[in-house]
């Protein structure tokens, strides 16, 4: 099945980019979740909802992204840029 929600892709693209600036991987962490914030979890793909379910959660329960340990941060960040990989590849087809 495609995917097409051209929005939800860029959001996720725009957050990578956020990633990968220069700064504290919590101040690149809180740009991150700036882009995803918006999206509904209701909205996401089947294969892609347990991936970003602890994402979701956080942003949900109102804990502020400056409240993230760094360790935390970088794993949500890897679990962002693989949600964009799998999205953009949803999107293509494939």
């Amino acid at each position: 099945m495609a995917f097409d929600d051209l929005s939800m892709v860029e959001r996720f693209k725009h957050a990578v980019e956020e990633l990968v600036k220069l700064g504290t991987i919590q101040d690149r962490f809180d740009a991150a979740i700036f882009h995803l914030e918006p999206l509904r979890f209701e909205d996401f793909p089947e294969e892609i909802t347990e991936l970003y379910k602890p994402i979701h959660e956080a942003i949900e329960s109102g804990v502020e992204p400056g409240e993230i340990y760094e360790q935390k941060a970088v794993q949500a960040a890897l679990r962002i840029v693989e949600i964009s990989h799998r999205l953009t590849a949803l999107q293509a087809g494939g």
